[in-house]
């Protein structure tokens, strides 16, 4: 297991129930360092002693084993220390940015000009965001049928065609942002009335923050499912 600092780390109690995502903020030759779990924007306090499961994030690899809250110190921020594991069960995965999660999303759409839109056009695109109503008449509506960090599958009755560039916005409030993309496939379905398609988009100029924002909505929703199943 190799640690890296501002990795993400899942925590959950004994009895397997969500506590909340923390990150790695520094580790030593006896334990690791945790930020407090964050679970829908409320901070989840750990006491010293609480036996916890924990899932470590790597690039292409997650890590899971039990442990307990050994204490915590203060860094700038509170951190909770936790001993490293000396055994765990490891899986896996494709990288983060490219788990591609199948969701239906309403998704508004425009075709743009991609020389026309550089750095001096974040001010439109953040109007866009906060004032959609505005806009929306410029805009075509469709759902999405998957998502990943890299881009979004969509089902659209319109003439897309393969390079197309185009301004994309999600109805969620998690992920309400404008984002830039191109269209790099499209294959036609003929089930249902008139002609509809599914094209690929792939994103273009994403933010880390944003990346990050998409990546982890998506482990949030294949969490759920999971619970689900499990019940």
């Amino acid at each position: 297991m190799e640690y890296v600092i501002n990795s993400k780390v899942d925590v959950s109690s004994i009895e397997n129930e969500h506590i909340g995502s923390s990150l790695l903020q520094d580790f030593d030759e006896a334990y690791i360092y945790i930020s407090i779990p964050i679970d829908k924007g409320m901070q989840k306090r750990l006491e010293a002693g609480r036996k916890i499961k924990l899932i470590y994030y790597e690039e292409n690899r997650l890590y899971y084993f039990d442990s307990i809250v050994d204490g915590s110190k203060m860094d700038n921020i509170l951190l909770y220390r936790v001993p490293r594991p000396k055994d765990y069960k490891t899986e896996i995965v494709q990288r983060r940015e490219d788990i591609r999660f199948s969701i239906v999303l309403n998704v508004y759409y425009m075709k743009i000009d991609i020389n026309k839109l550089d750095d001096l056009n974040v001010m439109v695109m953040n109007e866009i965001e906060e004032h959609f109503e505005r806009f929306e008449h410029s805009f075509k509506k469709c759902v999405s049928v998957d998502l990943s960090g890299q881009g979004i599958g969509l089902i659209s009755a319109d003439n897309l065609k393969e390079g197309d560039h185009i301004l994309v916005l999600i109805e969620h409030p998690l992920l309400k942002e404008a984002l830039k993309g191109q269209v790099i496939c499209k294959e036609k379905l003929y089930k249902g009335k008139g002609q509809r398609c599914r094209v690929g988009v792939r994103f273009l100029d994403l933010k880390f923050n944003t990346k990050e924002k998409i990546i982890h909505f998506i482990f949030e929703k294949m969490r759920e499912q999971l619970e689900i199943r499990k019940e």
